[in-house]
Order: C-alpha cells, then structure tokens, then sequence
C-alpha cells in the first residue's frame, strides 16, 4: 500500500514542486524501492522543466544510499551529522574522498560501487 501511495504521489500531475519524503524505503522490498527510487530521479531530471519536482529523501537505510550512489549522478547526496550540537552538512562523495573510503568498481570496472556494508559503516558514523 505504502508503494502504491508513493508512486502516485511522484506520478501525479498535481504534485508540488517540491517533495520532502522520509524514510520512503520503510515497507518496500528492494525491487519496490529501486522502481520508486527510478520515478523520482525522473521527476527530478525530466526533460520538460515544467514537470520537474525538487526531490528531498531523508533516509537512515544504507540501501537508499547504495542505490543514490550507484546510479548515474551521486552529486546530489548529503550527509547531516550533528556534532557538538550544530548540524553539519557534506556532500556524500567528500566523506567517501576524506576518509579514504575503499569502493569496488562496476561490472565494467569503469565507475565506482558502493556496497551495502560500507554504506551502513558509513550511515552509523564509522566513517564521518
């Protein structure tokens, strides 16, 4: 049910312009997730700027993370971390680059892959 509702709300013609979804993978199975993950990255780069939609998904689960991140554009991705009370705000790609965070390559060894078990090191602050 949870997956019917979040594809209608990315796929309607009302919708706003801007999204603010938490947690959208609570409830889905990896195939759900990876299908409605797809919906909203066309939201986010259609090729019709009227129908564009700024997209914010906050996520605590590594899945989210692995598919942002192994998809085609990983510049979007954020990670907030409270320290000493102020919240601090960096891109994903300068904590894989500070850290010195070991990625595999792909299947054509062209690009960099995240896996699921850095990407939860990463999520519950081993590397941050």
């Amino acid at each position: 049910m949870i997956y019917i509702g979040l594809i209608v709300l990315v796929t309607s013609p009302n919708r706003p312009p801007v999204l603010m979804i938490e947690e959208p993978e609570n409830g889905l199975t990896p195939l759900a997730l990876l299908s409605f993950y797809q919906s909203v990255r066309s939201l986010a780069y259609s090729d019709n700027p009227a129908q564009r939609s700024q997209v914010l998904i906050s996520s605590h689960s590594p899945f989210v993370i692995c598919e942002a991140w192994n998809g085609e554009d990983r510049e979007f991705i954020h990670q907030v971390k409270v320290t000493d009370g102020v919240a601090r705000i960096r891109k994903f790609v300068d904590i894989v680059a500070d850290q010195g965070i070991h990625l595999g390559k792909d299947r054509l060894g062209e690009r960099t892959h995240l896996s699921l078990s850095t990407a939860e090191q990463v999520m519950s602050g081993y590397w941050s």
